[in-house]
């Protein structure tokens, strides 16, 4: 695919002290994007594998994001398997009383494509953190099951509702 370069010009106009009374003046500012090599420089590819979570906690913030922007990938759940079942893994032992709370805990993606830690609730009123190692997680409140394997979830803070595929095999008791 090839890279467009464009220059982007925006007319704005000075503040009033600045201009003579008489005369109102029009200036232009230039924006160049020439200067990019390409839209994809600032990835560093070198990142894009499977970590333990003690690598995964000594990684930047903007590391972290690059890693889940740009090479975590809902279609292809293979990419960072590892490192998001660590996550989760770590998630539970640092929570198990909201484990043993939760119809289900585990990594999903909503809307645009976000990828968050899900934990799904028969009772709203259970706290649930808002990041865990800098990743968000999304608050489900269950409205009603389906089948054994398909509930109906209310999404706090992402996704809104519909319908969720349990992925455990446990049979929750509602």
């Amino acid at each position: 695919m090839p890279i467009i370069y464009f220059r982007l010009i925006i007319p704005y106009k000075r503040s009033r002290e600045s201009i003579n009374s008489h005369k109102e003046e029009k200036l232009y500012k230039v924006y160049s994007f020439e200067d990019r090599k390409s839209t994809d420089s600032h990835r560093d590819e070198k990142l894009y594998k499977d970590y333990s979570l003690k690598e995964w906690s000594n990684l930047t913030f903007n590391q972290k994001r690059d890693i889940w922007n740009h090479y975590w990938n809902r279609y292809d759940n293979e990419k960072g398997f590892k490192t998001r079942q660590n996550i989760i893994n770590a998630f539970k032992d640092a929570y198990p009383e909201l484990n043993k709370l939760s119809i289900e805990t585990g990594f999903g993606y909503f809307g645009w494509d976000v990828g968050m830690i899900y934990v799904i609730l028969e009772d709203s009123s259970i706290r649930v953190p808002s990041k865990f190692s800098d990743i968000s997680i999304n608050k489900g409140k269950l409205i009603s099951r389906v089948n054994s394997k398909e509930i109906i979830v209310s999404w706090k803070r992402y996704g809104g509702s519909g319908n969720f595929t349990l992925e455990s095999t446990t049979d929750h008791t509602l």
